[in-house]
């Protein structure tokens, strides 16, 4: 489109749904996991970040960790050990929503093939408006588009964003409810499931 830099700020506006991420009734210990993720107006990735963990190369190393989508806005301290062959995985995790960062503990058994096997563990994020924010940042500097502003939440504006005279430049279009209904129907997701209600 021939964008090659962007002046000023990229405020995030997600007032399309209100700010109650979580539902009343869901459980304080499930918060953790993927299936409730906040739900925001400005979702990506399911509001969730993907391990992948192999082990090291001999037991006692720490294991391997990759993180999906790769992100500045969520740390990770890696504390899961790798064990004896043939060992049970038992990795855990927990979060620390104020300082945005997830520990992870346990252990994974050595794995001796040339292509060592992922242990995948998903955890929810917080503050999904910016993580969504992160990750456009994060993609638009990788197109090459220069980006010295700052990412901001509307309500960290003082004054009102107006939208008159404004021209979107792209959008888009969910599947059809007869596709994301084989999500909801077969998979326990609150986030895609409530994200439907609200937007009918």
């Amino acid at each position: 489109m021939g964008i090659k830099s962007i002046e000023g700020d990229i405020i995030g506006d997600d007032s399309y749904f209100d700010r109650m991420n979580f539902g009343p009734g869901w459980a304080i210990d499930d918060l953790l996991y993927p299936y409730s993720a906040p739900v925001n107006a400005l979702s990506v990735y399911e509001n969730k970040v993907d391990f992948l963990i192999t082990p090291g190369d001999k037991n006692g190393d720490k294991a391997n960790v990759k993180i999906i989508p790769d992100n500045d806005f969520v740390a990770f301290v890696n504390n899961i050990q790798t064990v004896k062959a043939n060992s049970p995985s038992d990795i855990d995790a927990a979060k620390d929503d104020k300082l945005n960062i997830i520990t992870l503990t346990g252990k994974i058994p050595l794995d001796t093939n040339a292509k060592k096997q992922d242990y995948k563990l998903s955890v929810s994020i917080n503050n999904p408006l910016k993580f969504f924010l992160n990750l456009l940042e994060e993609d638009i500097e990788s197109f090459g588009i220069k980006f010295n502003g700052n990412i901001k939440d509307i309500s960290e504006e003082e004054d009102e964003v107006s939208y008159s005279g404004l021209e979107p430049f792209c959008s888009i279009i969910s599947p059809p409810l007869s596709q994301i209904i084989k999500i909801i129907n077969t998979r326990n997701n609150l986030l895609i499931t409530i994200s439907q209600i609200l937007t009918k």
